[in-house]
């Protein structure tokens, strides 16, 4: 007999802790936007934790607009050339790329490792996360030269 408890118990405690990791991190959003303002990358970050919990239940719309949310006060508090909003991009990319939306992936990608190269120069693993992610969507769609 195993000393481990069923999948159906560990299923229901991943449950049960990622519904109190979101609202964890709704509450420090709250917080957050008390203390700081809303242009705040304290308050991007949260944005950015809330997306992780939804993503990781398999929603792809709320992500999004957590992501965006993010990605708009990044721009607003550090400009584009900032690893910060290269990573939005990245991120953003994502999501597209896991809903099936290749080339709004690529776009996001593309702008992700534009700025990367920029700030860090070709050698860098920023970069190289960038091109993976590039080629996984091209991967995707078959486009293998591409890839």
């Amino acid at each position: 007999m195993s000393r481990w408890p069923p999948r159906t118990i560990i299923s229901a405690l991943c449950t049960v802790c990622t519904a109190t990791r979101l609202l964890q991190y709704q509450k420090s959003l709250e917080i957050r936007i008390q203390v700081f303002g809303c242009d705040s990358a304290k308050v991007a970050a949260s944005y950015n934790n809330i997306r992780a919990v939804y993503r990781q239940q398999g929603d792809c719309e709320t992500p999004l607009l957590q992501l965006q949310k993010s990605h708009e006060i990044n721009l607003r508090v550090f400009g584009r050339e900032h690893p910060l909003v290269a990573n939005s991009y990245n991120n953003i990319g994502a999501v597209y790329e896991a809903q099936g939306k290749g080339q709004e992936a690529l776009d996001q990608y593309t702008k992700c490792l534009e700025i990367n190269i920029r700030v860090y120069g070709q050698d860098h693993p920023s970069v190289a996360d960038s091109k993976h992610g590039m080629g996984r969507v091209h991967e995707e769609r078959n486009e293998m030269d591409m890839a």
